[in-house]
């Protein structure tokens, strides 16, 4: 790799830290085959940061690299529903008492409802999904701690107990994950 002027910037950042990022079930074997490679006049850029994290369903974990850069501050952007938030109960029955409390207030037109109605509806949304994402967040890395701490066990992929916890915690995850992705994807 040196030879071509490049740099393996994960090995730089975290000197012989013992990390893999294919796992291989079968013959229980975990090597690490995937890179993240940078020129090497990048090599004086600041690295916030380099990562081996977990690959969604895949036997391949992903290499990620954070160099820092200008910051751009984003604007507002616009709101849409998260339409996952229709699958749970709770939403649905506070939705249901907001309409029904605010079809009960007075008001002078329907369009004064029906706007009434859509911001309350928005915000409780946007507050709904806020403390959803927490919970998630919190459950999603504490998974994700434990898929590291597995995998900095040495040999683990040999002991059947550990290697059951590693996939089933990888389980947990891509449920999670996919969870994550139902409420961003709108047909």
């Amino acid at each position: 790799i040196s030879d071509y002027g490049m740099s393996d910037v994960f090995r730089l950042t975290h000197d012989n830290e013992r990390i893999f990022t294919h796992f291989n079930k079968k013959c229980n074997t975990a090597s690490r085959l995937d890179f993240f490679l940078i020129n090497d006049t990048l090599i004086n850029f600041p690295v916030c940061s380099s990562d081996i994290s977990h690959g969604f369903r895949s036997d391949h974990s992903y290499v990620s690299l954070i160099i820092q850069g200008t910051s751009i501050t984003p604007g507002k952007g616009y709101w849409k529903l998260n339409n996952s938030h229709l699958l749970q109960d709770e939403f649905k029955n506070d939705i249901r008492n907001i309409i029904s409390d605010t079809m009960n207030s007075s008001f002078d037109s329907y369009r004064g409802v029906w706007d009434t109605i859509k911001f309350k509806v928005k915000d409780y949304a946007i507050r709904f999904g806020k403390k959803l994402n927490k919970v998630r967040g919190e459950e999603k890395s504490a998974i994700e701690s434990e898929i590291e701490r597995i995998k900095r066990i040495p040999d683990f992929m040999t002991d059947s107990r550990l290697r059951k916890q590693y996939f089933d915690n990888e389980i947990k995850l891509n449920s999670l994950i996919d969870q994550e992705v139902k409420g961003i994807i709108t047909w």
